[in-house]
């Protein structure tokens, strides 16, 4: 660990749990042991807010893959966890989650620190919510049932149906959220018996394997849960075509999602993939216009906007629109930027000093195509990645887009698809991205990408014309649904991302409905 990095967990009392964890070597969890890479390879992993080395974990291989895979399916074929009761998994998942909360905050330290984001929302928000779905699935097992059925044919005959699980299933895990992420999709696989391989992100894996020392002690038998780290081009892409590997489950950026499935369905393989979406956020003229840009705000700075339904598009009544603008302003400069163990924290470093790059240059783009600097955009001198000030406003001039668009960019969204539009009506404000929203929406089930929609106004949701803009909304390929919350059983299939949820956010109640994850 450098320097720097120590130094930094000084001057935020990082708990002593959390400064043992990240000072042991670490390794990755393969049949219940704890291993090194097949060839002895490391990657290092840094800390974004002062761009120091906090330590080094294993570049696994096919061959630590195939290991995996053995002994995943080892124990679906025959071992101890196929043959559990229904309301013995239970128990475990239970206890699991128990285990995740007394733990709740040297988690969210692992976190911030790992991924940069704010302590304050990690303990709040990826560690509660990593508590909840593992108690919501761990609810299951003991209610997935069959059928008995009276066919229609001569004779007489019995006939029923059987749940059964997938067999083993690879998950492969995004960096913005990496342990709920992660719980989406092995809570649900574990409630219906599946076993799983996890392949946590390169730049964020540090929660997943604390994650496994927690699985150890809970009592799950060894092999059931398998955690694989190194490249997404080794690992991932070796899990699409392993033999041995049932169900892929993928969530990350829409043109390794494509890949992924490509790869997957030549194999025969079930998949599941959350993709990258480009959300769009409608302001009507009765808003009240301070609770909107609060809600606007968040939905696009949120996890310093490192979200894959973070709303980066803003359609305004033409009539409000310079009035929202100037309260949207308002708002961001109300923002604090810090590092991720501040509890004040509300917008992070970014990920990495890639992912700094690629904003900054999302941001240059947009000027040099006659966008306006409204509000940030610039850099931090403090440490090499950042703190970046990398959230910012942008008015289009007319070169780029006419009638007055204003842009919201933030995180790591691309810059030429992300911003707003003013608009006269409601009727209007669908039209403009119509070709951009049908291409998101033409993936298959299970492959979808992940935009959410906000809609702020005064009026109560149920008015006709909220409805007549959703109904319109829902014709773009956008319909309404449950949210990630609401994971689809049984055979272990992540929920949430076979459809696309509009989110109303009724801004006269001062905060959006937030229903989609990450």
């Amino acid at each position: 660990m450098d320097e720097c990095v120590r130094n930094y967990l000084d001057q935020y009392g990082v708990s002593d749990a959390t400064r043992r964890f990240l000072a042991k070597p670490q390794k990755m969890f393969i049949g219940g042991a704890w291993v090194d890479s097949g060839n002895g390879a490391t990657f290092d992993i840094f800390e974004p807010s002062t761009g120091g080395l906090i330590t080094r974990a294993p570049s696994g291989t096919t061959d630590d893959l195939d290991r995996a895979v053995r002994a995943a399916r080892a124990q679906f074929d025959g071992g101890a966890w196929r043959l559990l009761k229904p309301l013995e998994r239970e128990r475990l998942l239970h206890r699991l989650a128990d285990l995740i909360e007394t733990h709740a905050d040297e988690l969210a330290e692992i976190e911030a620190i790992d991924m940069g984001k704010s302590v304050t929302f990690a303990r709040e928000i990826d560690i509660q919510g990593t508590v909840d779905t593992f108690r919501y699935f761990a609810g299951w097992p003991t209610k997935l049932h069959g059928r008995t059925v009276e066919p229609s044919i001569p004779g007489n005959y019995l006939a029923y149906t059987r749940k059964e699980p997938l067999g083993v299933v690879a998950a492969i895990v995004p960096w913005n959220f990496p342990l709920q992420t992660m719980a989406w999709k092995l809570a649900a696989a574990l409630a219906v018996g599946c076993t799983v391989i996890v392949k946590p992100a390169e730049l964020t894996s540090l929660s997943t394997l604390r994650f496994a020392e927690l699985v150890q002690e809970a009592g799950i038998p060894d092999g059931v849960v398998n955690i694989v780290t190194g490249k997404g081009s080794v690992i991932g892409a070796a899990m699409s075509t392993h033999p041995g590997i049932d169900k892929v489950t993928f969530t990350g950026s829409t043109p390794v999602g494509q890949e992924v499935g490509r790869t997957a369905v030549g194999n025969l393989k079930h998949v599941t993939l959350e993709l990258g979406g480009k959300s769009p956020v409608l302001v009507l003229d009765d808003a009240d216009l301070a609770s909107a840009a609060r809600a606007v705000a968040n939905g696009v700075f949120f996890n310093s906007g490192q979200v894959c339904d973070a709303g980066t598009r803003v359609y305004v009544q033409r009539s409000v629109h310079d009035a929202f603008l100037e309260e949207l302003v308002a708002v961001t400069r109300t923002l604090k930027l810090a590092p991720g163990l501040d509890h004040d924290c509300y917008i992070g470093p970014m990920v990495s000093a890639q992912q700094k790059k690629v904003v900054s240059s999302y941001i240059e783009a947009g000027r040099r195509e006659g966008a306006e600097l409204i509000h940030g955009g610039g850099s931090r001198p403090t440490g090499p990645f950042r703190r970046t000030r990398h959230l910012c406003l942008l008015q289009a001039g007319d070169e780029h887009r006419a009638r007055g668009d204003f842009w919201a960019c933030a995180g790591h969204q691309p810059f030429r698809h992300a911003g707003g539009r003013s608009f006269a009506g409601e009727r209007h404000a669908v039209r403009p991205r119509r070709r951009d929203l049908l291409e998101r929406s033409r993936a298959r089930a299970h492959a979808h990408p992940a935009p959410a929609c906000g809609l702020c106004l005064r009026q109560c949701p149920q008015h006709d014309r909220s409805f007549h803009a959703l109904r319109r909304l829902q014709g773009l390929g956008l319909r309404q649904g449950p949210g990630a919350g609401a994971t689809r059983l049984p055979h272990g299939d992540q929920g949430g991302v076979d459809h696309v949820a509009v989110n109303l956010a009724a801004a006269a109640h001062g905060r959006p409905l937030r229903t989609t994850g990450g």
